[in-house]
């Protein structure tokens, strides 16, 4: 399998404007079957908000296990990770809160349905 890589041109990262333009390049490569490498070695900064619309919305389109399989974080310094994570973090913990929420509104009303069944 062939890997792509990827190196923001920016030292400090901040804008969504920009990091969706990143994140759909990764998408792409991802659709023709490609590995993806984002090299982060001349970041010095990147902004939770850059960090969730690049790695946080990946992370939930893809799935943590495909993520982790298919895109390569590297030359990132400490900071960044821990931003990234965060990002990685909170969009799973919202999905899986969604998903819950989803799951708990699908189970009252099979209740409420078969109450009202017995009722009839």
């Amino acid at each position: 399998m062939r890997t792509v890589a990827f190196a923001p041109e920016y030292t400090d990262l901040a804008s969504r404007y920009i990091a969706a333009e990143l994140r759909r390049g990764v998408t792409a490569a991802l659709s023709d079957g490609k590995q993806v490498t984002v090299d982060l070695s001349n970041v010095l900064s990147m902004s939770e908000s850059y960090a969730d619309e690049v790695f946080g919305v990946l992370v939930v389109t893809l799935g943590i296990q495909r993520f982790v399989q298919m895109i390569t974080i590297k030359n990132a310094n400490e900071h960044i990770l821990r931003v990234i994570a965060k990002a990685l973090k909170d969009r799973l913990e919202q999905a899986s809160a969604g998903s819950l929420k989803d799951t708990l509104h699908t189970l009252v009303a099979a209740k409420n349905q078969r109450s009202r069944v017995a009722y009839r």
